[in-house]
């Protein structure tokens, strides 16, 4: 549960994996009436700019699952605020995330998935897909300038494999809803 949310938390919001792996509840992962805000100020991100980005809605009820129920079983008798807990009750080290991550990309989609190519995917993605908007891919990238996120992020030149992503994306949710579908006894 808590690799398949750090998965899907990435594909929608991908943050770097230093940010993503020292998010702390309360100080990164802000609650909200309705939701969850991802905020790292100017001296936590690599363009010393500050970042807001809200958890997108389909992600909110397993996010507090996992603050209510997963993340508390995981920590035990350890006490901190870091978001991601190792089985141990440690907060869970950027490395470790990479090869959590890395391993649950496997055995999602086939295809081990390391954390900054979840960047690269999400601005070929708008590229391909939504060209008009490709400009949204410098803020949700949390770059300066669009300049950036074009010459180092945006593959929409490999449309295919940007195509591919955005299957394997659609076939997972369809995957994940039929596994969630109660099954009729008869």
């Amino acid at each position: 549960a808590r690799d398949g949310l750090m998965v899907a938390l990435l594909a929608a919001r991908p943050l770097r994996k230093s940010n993503f792996a020292r998010s702390a509840i309360g100080r990164h992962l802000v609650p909200l009436d309705d939701g969850y805000l991802l905020t790292f100020e100017r001296h936590e991100t690599k363009t010393h700019r500050p970042f807001e980005v809200p958890v997108p809605d389909r992600l909110v009820a397993p996010l507090t699952t996992y603050l209510e129920h997963i993340r508390p079983m995981l920590l035990g008798n350890e006490v901190h605020t870091r978001l991601w807990v190792n089985l141990n009750g440690t907060p869970m080290a950027p490395h470790h995330l990479y090869q959590r991550i890395v391993r649950a990309t496997e055995e999602l989609v086939g295809v081990p998935i390391p954390p900054h190519a979840f960047r690269h995917c999400a601005a070929t993605s708008i590229a391909v897909d939504d060209p008009a908007h490709v400009r949204i891919g410098a803020t949700l990238l949390g770059h300066a300038t669009f300049t950036t996120t074009e010459r180092h992020y945006n593959q929409a030149q490999s449309l295919e494999a940007g195509r591919d992503w955005q299957r394997t994306l659609d076939g997972l949710r369809r995957s994940h809803s039929r596994c969630r579908q109660p099954t009729r006894k008869g």
